[in-house]
């Protein structure tokens, strides 16, 4: 996660995405995933509440490029930079299923729904579903924890922070400690945690 102005971390995204060995057809999909995610109809139908009221300092559509952006650092696939990008659309907007089968490969739908939260799951279900996640989906979910710890430190409230960092230590440490590809984010991981607490611990 990077706190960069918008203009500047698409800059950052289009630096990136020009240094991977992609074909193509690859760049084309994943700018595509970039141009829904920041599309007009995502960003009027995105559904956190923290959003809404402006208590994130990152906005939604700067997050899912921030994801993107580590997972480009980390060497993950084109698929799964484009599901980064596009990680809480089927989730969190009206964005149509239909015109994402349309639009993009089986393999990036699998990893988008496998990054997103069913309707009829409890928080509970999908956080013991993200703890069964493996290879680039397990990857991209835990660079999405990691930009949401940093995303969420302007909110105001030690409830919400103590789940959490709960939920956090719970479920995404294993990932943390057991992936290879993130040991190089771990130490800011484990920062960005500890700050969690020391302004939000009981």
């Amino acid at each position: 996660g990077e706190n960069l102005d918008s203009e500047r971390s698409y800059d950052r995204f289009r630096g990136l995405v020009g240094q991977q060995h992609w074909s193509e057809s690859d760049r084309t999909m994943v700018f595509l995933a970039q141009d829904i995610a920041l599309s007009v109809p995502c960003q009027a139908t995105y559904a956190r509440p923290q959003d809404q009221s402006g208590l994130f300092h990152i906005t939604y559509a700067q997050h899912s490029r921030n994801v993107a952006n580590t997972a480009m650092d980390l060497g993950l696939s084109a698929q799964a930079v484009a599901a980064a990008l596009l990680h809480d659309v089927l989730e969190d907007t009206l964005y149509p299923k239909t015109e994402l089968l349309r639009q993009f490969p089986q393999a990036v739908i699998d990893m988008v729904e496998a990054l997103s939260r069913p309707k009829d799951s409890s928080r509970e279900q999908f956080l013991e579903h993200v703890a069964q996640l493996d290879g680039e989906a397990k990857v991209v979910k835990a660079l999405d924890r990691y930009d949401n710890l940093i995303r969420g430190l302007g909110i105001q409230d030690p409830a919400y922070h103590q789940r959490i960092l709960a939920e956090t230590e719970k479920y995404y440490d294993p990932i943390y400690a057991g992936e290879p590809r993130l040991a190089g984010l771990r130490p800011s991981y484990e920062l960005f945690k500890s700050e969690v607490a020391r302004l939000f611990g009981n």
